[in-house]
């Protein structure tokens, strides 16, 4: 997997992390970016998730959801202050920054490292690390991927395989 490398010495040392999902978020985005965030607490990384805006309440059973911030329900302070305190920002499952909504010029000028996880054809690059697989069924296929590129199968327990198969089961026809 190209780009491994660099995103392994990234997280070798415990850094500040966000994660950003896209507005309306879907059962691949928020999946996927709770399971990131799952994974990265275990190697002893300061991770925060968060959404421009809410997400259905049938995926209020995602284990982590109950943590995640909505920067459109009062939380944008505090949400731009994470984004722009971060050392990594991850952008799951979107193609341009616009899908971040009142998010998007935060995120554009942060000086964190960017690293995009995504399965959509885009003409906006962004992001310093990208990992787009436009033949992947969903995103979270693509972070099974990266999970195993990394060697880290073994922090994979069921809450993280539950988000991950909650992204590939939603998000494949």
């Amino acid at each position: 997997m190209e780009n491994i490398l660099p995103l392994k010495a990234l997280l070798s040392s415990p850094k500040h992390i966000v994660i950003t999902v896209h507005q309306r978020p879907d059962a691949d985005t928020l999946g996927t970016g709770l399971a990131l965030a799952a994974l990265l607490q275990k190697q002893q990384h300061h991770v925060q998730v968060i959404s421009p805006t809410a997400y259905p309440a049938f995926l209020n059973w995602l284990p982590g959801a109950q943590e995640v911030i909505i920067c459109s329900r009062g939380q944008q302070k505090k949400s731009f202050e994470l984004l722009n305190k971060a050392d990594v920002i991850f952008c799951i499952d979107f193609p341009t920054l616009n899908r971040l909504h009142e998010m998007e010029p935060v995120v554009r000028t942060a000086a964190a490292t960017k690293v995009v996880i995504d399965h959509h054809p885009t003409t906006e690059q962004f992001g310093d690390l990208i990992f787009r697989e436009t033949g992947a069924a969903a995103t979270a296929e693509l972070l099974y991927e990266m999970i195993e590129a990394l060697g880290v199968q073994e922090l994979v327990d069921q809450d993280i395989a539950e988000c991950l198969y909650a992204g590939i089961m939603t998000d494949t026809s």
